[in-house]
């Protein structure tokens, strides 16, 4: 995937998540969602505390490993529209995270890389 491709689906996944803000212990759409990506990304995964997805990336590989964590529920305001949200939400009243969507892209960019980090 290039650049634009990346920047064009992270836009997309944007809208979605704001489309479908989920509360905490609700995000059973946003969980299918991510996992989805993480399957279309070829991201091997598994689930934790039922709605958690633990994605893996080079588990096997010698040397040191890093960990990503991003929230994935969305809190219980409303948006005031804008560039950052969509013109109708399903669940008004509740505003999507950024973490998410910074997180789940992290993810697709550690996925092509194909040597290890370099160790700080």
């Amino acid at each position: 995937m290039d650049w634009k491709e990346a920047v064009q689906q992270a836009v997309q996944l944007r809208h979605w998540f704001h489309q479908y803000p989920e509360l905490t212990w609700e995000e059973e759409q946003t969980a299918e969602k991510i996992r989805s990506c993480l399957d279309d990304w070829g991201i091997e995964w598994r689930s934790c505390a039922t709605l958690g997805t633990v994605a893996i990336l080079g588990i096997n590989r010698p040397g040191d490993h890093i960990a990503l964590r991003a929230d994935m529920d969305a809190l219980p305001i409303a948006e005031q529209g804008g560039l950052n949200a969509p013109a109708t939400a399903a669940n008004s009243g509740r505003t999507a995270l950024w973490s998410l969507l910074i997180f789940s892209r992290s993810g697709s960019a550690l996925r092509s890389v194909s040597k290890p980090l370099p160790h700080v």
